[in-house]
């Protein structure tokens, strides 16, 4: 299994000048705990988690 397949398209990935009211909108609207961050379609994290 690759990571693309991991991935759940129902839920978007933040960039990076979102607000932190907008990923708390987001993470309460999509029930994680957890959102991916993307620049120009590439993962560079979560806000928990820096790469």
């Amino acid at each position: 299994m690759i990571a693309e397949e991991l991935i759940n398209q129902m839920i978007p990935p933040l960039k990076l000048y979102d607000t932190v009211d907008k990923a708390l909108r987001w993470m309460d609207e999509f029930r994680v705990n957890e959102l991916p961050v993307s620049r120009n379609r590439k993962y560079m994290g979560s806000p928990l988690k820096p790469i």
